[in-house]
């Protein structure tokens, strides 16, 4: 069994990665590090996963934060074809063989394609849970973690989670981060029977000890869940110029400290 954790980022799918790993599900054995005051749990991001998917999106001419588009007849680029071939091996050795295993990346949201064709290649069905969280919170914690304006965290929020509900998956679960976080037990109870693993009251116990309230680190108040709340009067032309007048003074500021160096 291949699990797909999928969202935005900082939307919780840390949090979700780590209780699967409670629950016995292998995310691989070379992990970026946690980080402090950032993910103090970890991350669960295999770091060949994370390069495989730097060097993608570096190919089509984007970064994570300016999630670029598949252009057509990408699958026959020798470029992209290295770097399938390189994914599949991956999977193929270093995940396949301690079924059942996951991947997570937020980066895979938006290069699902790219995904897609590698399990394809593999055989695989991989089962897919999208993690959700309320979009001025990620906003805030983005701007707080990166400094990106919230407008345009707002705006890689709905790109992100369009290019999952868009992308033509049959998702196994919907998370809600919230409920993850207070209601660990129900949350995973719930995955596993869509799933078919197994949680038995020791497994129970440290998703428990693992996942609490407090790894979120920005909490608004529950009338700023609604997304089409407080921002629903801003068009979406308004949210992408913001975005694309961003990229351009972080270019121009990335090029005055490269100057100054």
């Amino acid at each position: 069994m291949m699990i797909v954790v999928l969202g935005m980022h900082r939307s919780g799918t840390s949090a979700l990665a780590g209780a699967l790993h409670e629950a016995g599900i292998f995310f691989g054995e070379d992990l970026i590090p946690a980080e402090d005051r950032v993910n103090e749990k970890g991350f669960w991001e295999h770091r060949e996963i994370v390069r495989i998917n730097e060097d993608l999106l570096r190919a089509l001419g984007g970064a994570w934060h300016r999630p670029p588009p598949f252009f057509e007849g990408w699958r026959e680029s020798e470029r992209f074809q290295g770097l399938l071939d390189e994914a599949a091996t991956l999977l193929e050795e270093g995940f396949l063989p301690h079924s059942p295993c996951g991947i997570k990346d937020p980066r895979i949201s938006v290069l699902l394609p790219f995904w897609k064709e590698v399990m394809e290649r593999l055989g695989i069905e991989p089962n897919y849970v999208h993690v959700l969280r309320p979009p001025l919170e990620v906003a805030v914690s983005l701007y707080r973690r990166d400094k990106i304006p919230p407008l345009v965290g707002l705006y890689l929020y709905r790109i992100y989670n369009d290019a999952i509900t868009g992308g033509g998956l049959d998702l196994s679960a919907t998370v809600e981060y919230h409920q993850l976080i207070t209601e660990p037990d129900a949350v995973m109870t719930r995955i596993s029977a869509s799933l078919g693993f197994h949680m038995d009251e020791a497994v129970r116990a440290r998703i428990v000890d693992f996942v609490f309230p407090s790894l979120a680190h920005c909490a608004l108040p529950s009338h700023e869940y609604d997304p089409g709340g407080l921002f629903a009067p801003i068009p979406d032309e308004v949210i992408d110029i913001f975005h694309r007048e961003w990229l351009d003074f972080h270019g121009e500021w990335t090029g005055i400290l490269a100057q100054s160096q």
